[in-house]
C-alpha cells in the first residue's frame, strides 16, 4: 500500500464493500481499518462499531483483554487537507468524559444515543475501569495529521493517531510476492559463530544492531515474512511487551537476555570485517519483533542488540519450509496452522485436485490463499458448522473450527470435496440475496449469511428428497443437475428473504449483533421462516421441493446411494 491509496478517491473505491453495508464513508473506513490494520475478524469489527448518530464523538468501542485497555475509536475521512488540532482536541475532550467511573456515570446520564449506553453497559466498562483497565483513544483518518494535531497527541498520551502514513506503514498486503531478492549488509558486534549442519546448511549466530534490523527491506509490506506462518499480528500482549522494552532505553542492554531473537534464511551469506551480507533472504521467525523495531526505530539505541540466526540454505525450498514450520511450532500459532498437515486436510486437498471441477481448489495454510475458486479450510469449516452441524451462531468463533469441534466438522466420511463445493455454491447464492434484505447493516453482518445457510438446510430437510440431497450433495454433480438444483435454492432464498424482511419489520432480532449469537433467538427466527414457507406452500404460493427436485432428475433413493458410494 502507498500513501496515494488512502487519498479520498482511492479509499472510496477500496472500502466499497463496507459502504455497501449502508454506512457513511467514515464508519465504512473504520470498519476497513479494524479488519485490515487492527486485525479483528469481521464479526468482532462489526461489534466494535457504533451505528447511530449523536454518538458524542464515539464511532466504536473495543475492549482489549490482553492489554487491559478500553479502546474508544473515532474515524475522520477527508477529501483533501490535513487533520489539525481541532478534531483531536474534541476527541480528547470526549475521552475525558469516560476516564473515571464518576465521569462515565455522568456521561451515561446525559444526552447520548441509547446504542452507546447499551454498548457501555454490555461491555461492562464501569467494572473494567474499576479493575484498572486503561482508556485509550484511537483516532483513525485517511489524511495526514499535521504538526498542530501531533502536538495534541503529544499532550494527551492516551491518544494513538492512525493517519495516512501510519496506516500505510502498518498495512500488510497478504497477496504481495514474498521474499527479498537482493543483498543486504549490516554490521555486527564481536565474532560470529559459524556452524555447519552437515551438508544441508550453514548457520551463522551473531548479535545484530536493532536499528539495522529495523532497516531491512520488506518489513512494511510483509514480503520479508513469506514463509513465516504468522504475519505481524498488530496490537497483542507480546507486541506491547516488545514495544515497551524498546521505548525504555535503559532496558536495551538487557534485550538479548529475554528476547528469543530472529531467524533469517538466506540463499547465501558472507562475513567480512564486522559486516554480514545476506542475499535472497526471508525471515521465518521474528516478524512481530521486526515490525515493532520499524515502528519504534527512533527509540532504538546502540545498546539494543538482537540474537540473530542466519541459515544459508542455497536453493533448498523444502528445507526452508521445514525450518519455518518447526521454528514456529515453538511459538504461539493458530490452531489452523497446526491442522495444515493433518491427514483429514490433506485428504480433502487431494480430493479437490482429483475432482478438478470448475477450477476449485482447497487451501489449508494461512497466507497461501489463491484466487478464483479457492476455498480455504477455515471458510469450509464455517460452512460445515452452519450447514451440517446447524450452529450458525458459532460461526464467528473460528477457534471452534480447528479446536473443540474439529472432529465433528471435518472428520466424517460425508465431508468430501463435492460437499464443500456444493456448500460454497449455496453460500454464493446466499450472498447474492443479502442485497434484498432491507436492513443493510443486518444484511452485511458476518453471521447473517450463516443463519440463512442453516435455514436453507432446514427447509430442504423438511422434504424427503431434499433431505437426501443434503446427505449426498454429490448427486447434484451428476448429469448436469447442478444448475437446476441451484435454481431451486435460489428460488427458496427469494421466498425466505421476503419472509425475513417481514419478521424484521415485526421486531425480530431487535439487537441482531447479540441475537445472531444466541441459539434460542436464531432457532426461533428459523422456525418462523419455515412456518411461513409451509403456509405459502399450502396456499400454492411456493413450489414443492420434492416436485422441483424430481424435475432436476433427483428421484430414486437407489440412484442416490449408488452415486454416493461412487464418490467415495
Amino acid at each position: 500500500m502507498k500513501d496515494a491509496d488512502l487519498e479520498y478517491g482511492q479509499i472510496v473505491a477500496t472500502i466499497k464493500p463496507y459502504t455497501d453495508k449502508g454506512r457513511p464513508i467514515s464508519i465504512a473506513f473504520l470498519n476497513w481499518f479494524l479488519e485490515h490494520i487492527y486485525r479483528l475478524d469481521q464479526v468482532a469489527a462489526e461489534d466494535a462499531i457504533c451505528d447511530k448518530s449523536n454518538d458524542r464523538g464515539i464511532d466504536g468501542i473495543y475492549v482489549d483483554e490482553n492489554q487491559l485497555e478500553i479502546h474508544v475509536l473515532q474515524s475522520k475521512t477527508k477529501q483533501n487537507g490535513t487533520i489539525g488540532d481541532r478534531d483531536l482536541r474534541e476527541f480528547s475532550g470526549t475521552l475525558n468524559q469516560l476516564r473515571t467511573m464518576d465521569a462515565l456515570d455522568a456521561f451515561i446520564a446525559g444526552k447520548v444515543d441509547q446504542e452507546i449506553k447499551d454498548k457501555i453497559h454490555k461491555l461492562g466498562l464501569r467494572g473494567l475501569l474499576e479493575k484498572g483497565f486503561t482508556l485509550r483513544g484511537i483516532f483513525v483518518t485517511n489524511a495526514p495529521i499535521d504538526a498542530n494535531g501531533l502536538d495534541v497527541i503529544k499532550g494527551d498520551p492516551s491518544i494513538i493517531g492512525y493517519d495516512r502514513a501510519v496506516i500505510v506503514r502498518n498495512y500488510v498486503d497478504l497477496n504481495v510476492e514474498g521474499g527479498i531478492k537482493q543483498k543486504y549488509a549490516f554490521a555486527i558486534d564481536g565474532t560470529p559463530l559459524v556452524f555447519q549442519a552437515g551438508t544441508l546448511a550453514k548457520v551463522l549466530v551473531l548479535f545484530a544492531d536493532g536499528k539495522e534490523l529495523a532497516s531491512m527491506p520488506g518489513i512494511a509490506d510483509g514480503s520479508l515474512f513469506e514463509l513465516n506462518v504468522r504475519l505481524p499480528l498488530g496490537s497483542t500482549k507480546v507486541n506491547k511487551a516488545i514495544r515497551d522494552s524498546i521505548e525504555q532505553q535503559s532496558q536495551h542492554v538487557k534485550f538479548p537476555l529475554f528476547h528469543n531473537g530472529i531467524t533469517v534464511l538466506a540463499e547465501k551469506f558472507a562475513v567480512d570485517k564486522g559486516t554480514v551480507t545476506i542475499e535472497n533472504f526471508v525471515v521465518v521467525n521474528g516478524a512481530q519483533s521486526l515490525k515493532q523495531f520499524l515502528n519504534s526505530e527512533k527509540n532504538i539505541s546502540s545498546d539494543l542488540k538482537v540474537l540473530t540466526r542466519v541459515i544459508e540454505i542455497g536453493g533448498n525450498t523444502e528445507l526452508a519450509r521445514e525450518i519455518s514450520i518447526n521454528s514456529n511450532n515453538q511459538n504461539g500459532i493458530k490452531p489452523r496452522d497446526l491442522r495444515s498437515n493433518d491427514p483429514v486436510q490433506i485428504r480433502l486437498q487431494s480430493e479437490f485436485e482429483k475432482l478438478s471441477f470448475e477450477g476449485y481448489s482447497f487451501d489449508v495454510k494461512r497466507g497461501a490463499e489463491g484466487s478464483g475458486n479457492t476455498i480455504s479450510n477455515e471458510y469450509a469449516g464455517k460452512l460445515l458448522l452452519a450447514f451440517d452441524l446447524e450452529e450458525p451462531w458459532s460461526c464467528h468463533q473460528t477457534y471452534k473450527v480447528f479446536d473443540e469441534k474439529y472432529a465433528d466438522i471435518f472428520a466424517r466420511p460425508g465431508v468430501t470435496a463435492h460437499r464443500i463445493i456444493f456448500l460454497a455454491k449455496m453460500m454464493n447464492l446466499v450472498e447474492k440475496h443479502l442485497g434484498e434484505i432491507k436492513n443493510a447493516p443486518f444484511a452485511r453482518y458476518g453471521l447473517t449469511q450463516y443463519a440463512l445457510l442453516t435455514t436453507i438446510k432446514k427447509l430442504l430437510n423438511s422434504d424427503a428428497l431434499g433431505k437426501r440431497l443434503c446427505q449426498s450433495p454429490v448427486i447434484a454433480f451428476k448429469d448436469k443437475r447442478m444448475e437446476c438444483v441451484l435454481k431451486l435454492i435460489d428460488d427458496l432464498l427469494t421466498s425466505i428473504v421476503i419472509d425475513l424482511n417481514h419478521e424484521m419489520d415485526q421486531g425480530a432480532l431487535g439487537d441482531y449483533k447479540s441475537d445472531l449469537k444466541s441459539k434460542n433467538s436464531v432457532e426461533k427466527l428459523m422456525s418462523e421462516l419455515l412456518r411461513s414457507y409451509e403456509k405459502d406452500k399450502a396456499r400454492g404460493k411456493a413450489d414443492s421441493i420434492e416436485e422441483r427436485l424430481k424435475a432436476c432428475g433427483i428421484s430414486k433413493l437407489g440412484a442416490i446411494l449408488a452415486a454416493n458410494v461412487k464418490s467415495r
